[in-house]
């Protein structure tokens, strides 16, 4: 499965079953659409199941370092 398939599944899920504000759902469309660039810029696999710990901690640190998002970084984790 490709992690953009994922995405739109998980939105889906906290709009209907969770029922969060379309704000919310927002926001973490962003975040994640963020860490889907962020594997294609550098070259990594978007199939699910290639993704792992390793990539998500260079996401944060990228975050940090390179995009001064420092106090919302929790909020991507």
């Amino acid at each position: 499965m490709l992690f953009r398939q994922a995405i739109d599944e998980f939105l889906l899920y906290l709009q209907i079953e969770k029922n969060y504000s379309l704000n919310t759902v927002d926001g973490y469309a962003y975040d994640l659409r963020c860490f889907e660039n962020f594997l294609i810029q550098h070259g990594y696999s978007v199939q699910l199941h290639d993704i792992t710990k390793t990539h998500v901690r260079r996401f944060i640190q990228h975050q940090i370092t390179k995009e001064n998002v420092k106090n919302t970084v929790s909020k991507k984790i």
